[in-house]
């Protein structure tokens, strides 16, 4: 007799501890996806439940709380576990309506809540003997329900798909599970059962079964995500290989277009009337403005496969400033803004790409000037820490803070640009970072709304042994490089 006394107090204990411990699984998850912003009140349903029904289970026969010294007149543990029975009936109602949808419509949970909660209102208020008249009629009713939900899951699980069967069958077992450990508890409650034994098994199963479909949620979740994923990657290749191929095809036509209408202006055919000479050059202009752009796109794509060789050498910073200043003054036309270059004329070598840092130097002196309707654009050097730290400052609108990062990113371009200023791919800032990074250097932006901004850039410092190479014969390809990036208008100044 002691053995089988010491028997169920295990069982009974092991059944505390497992919901107990579920239930805190359960409530640890939810906290965890309100700290990431994506809080899942499903898992603080089943968690509750999980609880309440470990303190329901360790009250039913009082062993628990005699074993754990704990005094406890008898009409308050009546109440409490009245109270816990039915608030866990309440919480499955409340959560087979809130998330899973199709069995439980609104007015029959409405009507259930009030009914349960009503109920738990006599329990907390009312003597036992008051509210334990309407005790039959709730259990008849939590019966009802109970049967009505193994109903709507088996026709759930008949008509699901083949991949929500098994979500499907978890239920149907679980709630299958509820209902033999209610039946089991009635019968011990009525002495025709000596344990509950199948009835804290089933309660057991139950919270397994519910932490088992919450982990076979995730994965369903995590394999959605991997499928998204790689459709995301299928088509950003796709967008990439289409942006590659397209500016390919453009760029033969589009040479071939500015080509021809430059003969044409220099008299390849013949004279040219005022007015002919005027719209080859909006021709022309328009022209160069495209195969930037295209230009553009096609170091985009060959910057995301990592294909942009660099032919570095010792380069003359002072000189390659000084051209690009010349050049972007020349197509100033009507902005009274002064190009000012504050680099010494002895300022050490750097070890760069000439091409790449015309590049650079176009985007960056470009920029400010389209953002700058009055003041000036200069440009100052100093070496920092073993490297040529190059400041690019204008006295034009500014960058908020919380733009200055985004700046940078792909097709993206500042908000507040406005029609004066529209255009371009978004690219430019993008592929000067890259190109100044794969120097080996760094580039960040400084500025305030009203402020103007200064772009802060390092590259290398060139070595000795290389100082006494010849880098500015790459200097006559200048003019070709910046005439691309204007408008048709400036393009007929020039």
């Amino acid at each position: 007799m002691l053995k089988k006394h010491q028997f169920n107090t295990a069982i009974e204990f092991g059944t505390l501890a497992v919901l107990g411990t579920i239930s805190i699984i359960f409530l640890i998850s939810y906290l965890g996806s309100a700290l990431y912003r994506n809080r899942d009140d499903s898992l603080l349903l089943i968690g509750l439940i999980c609880l309440l029904y470990a303190l329901y289970n360790g009250m039913i026969s009082e062993r628990v709380l005699s074993m754990a010294g704990t005094e406890i007149s008898f009409s308050t543990l009546y109440k409490l576990k009245d109270f816990c029975s039915v608030a866990c009936l309440g919480l499955l109602t409340f959560y087979f309506y809130r998330f899973k949808t199709g069995i439980l419509s609104s007015m029959l949970t409405a009507v259930i809540l009030i009914i349960f909660g009503a109920y738990l209102c006599m329990v907390a208020l009312l003597p036992i003997s008051i509210y334990g008249l309407a005790a039959p009629y709730v259990v008849v009713m939590y019966t009802l329900l109970l049967l009505w939900l193994l109903y709507q899951c088996a026709s759930q699980f008949l008509t699901s798909e083949k991949g929500e069967r098994l979500s499907t069958f978890l239920w149907y077992a679980a709630l299958l599970s509820i209902m033999l450990y209610c039946l089991d508890i009635n019968l011990f409650s009525i002495s025709l059962k000596e344990n509950m034994n199948i009835g804290q098994a089933s309660i057991v199963l139950f919270s397994i079964l519910m932490l088992f479909l919450a982990v076979l949620r995730f994965f369903e979740a995590y394999r959605t995500v991997r499928t998204l994923k790689d459709q995301l990657l299928l088509l950003d290749k796709v967008k990439d290989d289409f942006l590659s191929n397209t500016s390919h095809e453009l760029k033969t036509p589009l040479n071939a277009i500015v080509n021809i209408s430059e003969s044409l202006l220099k008299g390849a055919e013949g004279p040219l009337t005022d007015e002919q000479a005027h719209n080859l050059a909006i021709v022309t202009g328009s022209g160069r403005r495209l195969t930037y752009l295209v230009d553009e796109l096609l170091d985009y794509s060959k910057m995301k496969h990592g294909d942009i060789p660099l032919h570095r050498s010792s380069t003359d910073l002072y000189s390659f400033v000084e051209s690009v200043m010349r050049m972007h003054s020349f197509l100033l036309g009507t902005k009274k803004v002064e190009l000012i270059n504050r680099i010494p004329a002895h300022f050490p070598p750097i070890y760069a790409d000439g091409n790449r840092l015309i590049q650079i130097l176009h985007n960056l002196i470009g920029n400010a000037v389209k953002f700058t309707e009055r003041g000036t654009v200069s440009i100052k050097a100093t070496v920092v820490q073993g490297k040529a730290e190059m400041r690019i400052v204008d006295t034009g609108r500014g960058i908020g803070k919380d733009k200055l990062e985004h700046i940078f990113l792909p097709f993206e371009q500042e908000a507040d640009t406005g029609p004066a200023v529209a255009g371009g791919t978004g690219l430019g800032l993008s592929i000067t970072r890259k190109l100044v990074e794969l120097h080996g250097g760094t580039i960040h932006a400084e500025s305030a709304p009203g402020m103007g901004a200064t772009f802060i850039l390092t590259f290398p410092l060139a070595e000795k042994k290389e100082r006494n190479v010849p880098t500015l014969c790459r200097l006559p390809s200048l003019l070709q490089v910046l005439v691309i990036g204007y408008s048709g208008s400036k393009n007929q100044q020039l």
